[in-house]
């Protein structure tokens, strides 16, 4: 759990920074006209994944967060999107490890705070799926991220950025944290 809270508090502190911080270019690119972001979007995301989940009272960690988002430019620093993201790790649970899956689906809104960063918080569902049981729980979830361009040509748009999602499920709580490398398309 302490690490949980160092992870949660390092999040908001590099979304706070990288508010203040950022220049309104980003590395390697032409100045983006926002007037450019309308209409659909696509987002995917993949990246590692970390989970915290009560039930097994252990950390575990995993290659398998992906994301994925369709949405819409409402204007042109704010989109809607429908969202869904998983996480697949392994946790120890007495002499052999259970694979679970646990992930987010929703609505969530992005803001643009100009041509390079930004914010990113949802609502929706929240799930887990064990494997060797073939256990499957819902409950509500949350989804916070946040994102930095790394390059933009056309309307492609690369990203690098992290996603928090906690889940209340059988009771318990799941926290899910991904740093990922992603692709929008404006």
């Amino acid at each position: 759990m302490r690490f949980l809270t160092s992870s949660l508090l390092f999040t908001v502190a590099l979304v706070l920074g990288l508010t203040v911080l950022t220049p309104k270019k980003a590395f390697a690119q032409h100045p983006l006209d926002l007037s450019e972001r309308v209409g659909l979007t696509l987002m995917v995301n993949v990246g590692p994944g970390y989970q915290h989940d009560s039930q097994f009272g252990s950390d575990g960690t995993g290659l398998g967060r992906v994301s994925l988002g369709v949405g819409d430019f409402l204007k042109n620093d704010l989109a809607v999107f429908l969202r869904f993201s998983v996480t697949n790790v392994d946790h120890e649970d007495g002499f052999f490890p259970q694979r679970q899956t646990s992930g987010f689906g929703g609505v969530s809104l992005q803001f643009w705070q100009n041509s390079r960063f930004f914010i990113e918080t949802g609502l929706g569902v929240g799930f887990t799926s064990e494997e060797a049981s073939e256990r499957r729980h819902g409950g509500i979830s949350a989804l916070i991220g946040t994102g930095v361009t790394l390059f933009s040509f056309g309307k492609s748009n690369v990203h690098f950025g992290m996603e928090y999602s906690p889940a209340v499920v059988r009771s318990d709580m799941v926290h899910t944290i991904g740093i990922n490398v992603g692709y929008q398309l404006f």
